[in-house]
């Protein structure tokens, strides 16, 4: 599968099986970090309109959920949605 569907070679397609292997929830901890992400963004984009219009705003979005570095994702949660008000 991986072989198939990325740019990875035998070497790394090998090491990277057996991290999933070894953690699985690794993977599933990416995504579910893509969904709050995503979620945080469209919630501002609702509020503040088209995000890809306005770069200000998208960079003091972006600068808000990466600042503190590694946070719990309900922390982030809770700081974005402090910050522009979304209850």
């Amino acid at each position: 599968f991986m072989k198939k569907n990325s740019a990875l070679s035998i070497g790394d397609i090998n090491s990277e099986s057996i991290r999933y292997m070894v953690m699985p929830s690794q993977a599933t901890g990416y995504m579910l970090g893509k969904i709050i992400f995503n979620d945080l963004y469209n919630a501002v984009q609702n509020i503040k309109g088209n995000l890809n219009n306005n770069s200000n705003e998208s960079k003091k979005l972006f600068d808000l959920m990466l600042r503190n570095g590694e946070i719990p994702l309900e922390v982030l949660k809770k700081t974005i949605n402090s910050a522009y008000k979304i209850y």
